[in-house]
């Protein structure tokens, strides 16, 4: 008789990959975004199912949540300026006949080229016994200045990896910036806030920003860390302006500045240890765990304010 946590894990499985499908297959627009936030959610499930719990946080944060947010977002601002009066975009022109089909095939033979050259990869690296790594990190993890194996690869062993990471999302909204600041859009009364909405967000935002905190102090040890952190905080941002909650002056004028805050202490800090005679991101020994928790702290709030401003240009009141 089959286990009952294989046949969890099969349907899961299936689920998923139903849930794609239809996403990718549907005309209804507002249907595929629903579609792809449930994927995400299942997703979430799944990485937890492979023990990976820092995967799956982030998964339910970004996406499931803010990436979800972001594209019905991006779905009332098309049928505001496309079909005037006339609500959200339902169908595309994009997705009928031939151009639907080819876009379906395109997106499964991508998915099969992709998978297989990963396949390739790891047989080439011999890391098909299932191990992968682990043993490599946890003869190492002693000088990592964190026990929790992925924290110490991303903020020690592979550290460079993740500065240029952080590079990619700060050139990304640097982007995103760019082309709001030329955008011309449609002038358009903010509508009355939900009063559940609002009173929703009040209790909400404050249990996330400690949620937020506890990850990035628990990322040393145990699941979490900064981009967990950002990730939910980021949301918890995003939540509030929904509700139409406007930030201080001074928070305002200092967004700019938290935006590129972990960067730039990532980079400080690579800098400084190079010229103090270290290797690229080596720490002195015994305070490897001081230096990865400042530099967590400040990815974190750069994290949560790069989310964020991904959808901001139509929060808070949901307008521009």
């Amino acid at each position: 008789m089959m286990p009952l946590s294989t046949l969890f894990d099969a349907l899961l499985a299936a689920l998923l990959v139903a849930l794609a499908w239809g996403a990718l297959s549907s005309r209804d627009l507002f249907r595929s975004i629903v579609l792809f936030m449930i994927f995400g959610i299942l997703s979430a499930m799944a990485w937890a199912r492979l023990d990976a719990p820092d995967i799956a946080l982030a998964e339910a944060a970004i996406g499931a949540g803010l990436t979800g947010i972001l594209l019905l977002d991006t779905l009332g601002a098309l049928g505001e300026r496309n079909r005037p009066g006339a609500g959200p975009v339902r169908e595309t022109d994009a997705f009928a006949g031939w151009g639907r089909w080819l876009t379906l095939r395109n997106a499964v033979l991508g998915a099969s080229v992709f998978g297989a050259g990963v396949a390739a990869a790891a047989a080439a690296s011999g890391l098909t016994d299932g191990e992968g790594l682990a043993a490599a990190v946890a003869e190492s993890i002693g000088e990592a200045g964190v026990s929790n194996p992925v924290t110490a690869v991303l903020l020690n062993f592979r550290g460079y990896d993740t500065l240029l990471e952080v590079g990619v999302m700060l050139l990304a909204v640097i982007g995103v910036l760019s082309l709001r600041a030329t955008a011309k859009a449609p002038a358009s009364p903010a509508g009355p806030l939900d009063p559940q909405l609002s009173a929703y967000g009040r209790l909400m935002a404050p249990v996330m920003v400690l949620v937020a905190g506890y990850l990035l102090y628990a990322g040393a040890h145990a699941p979490g860390g900064a981009f967990q952190a950002g990730a939910v905080l980021g949301g918890a941002l995003v939540l509030l302006g929904l509700c139409g909650f406007t930030p201080p002056g001074r928070l305002q004028a200092a967004n700019r500045g938290l935006l590129v805050l972990g960067f730039c202490v990532f980079l400080l800090a690579a800098v400084a240890l190079t010229a103090a005679g270290y290797s690229l991101l080596e720490y002195p020994a015994g305070r490897a765990g001081l230096w990865i928790f400042w530099i967590e702290a400040a990815l974190g709030l750069s994290t949560a304010f790069l989310l964020a401003e991904l959808v901001s240009s139509r929060v808070p009141g949901g307008r521009p």
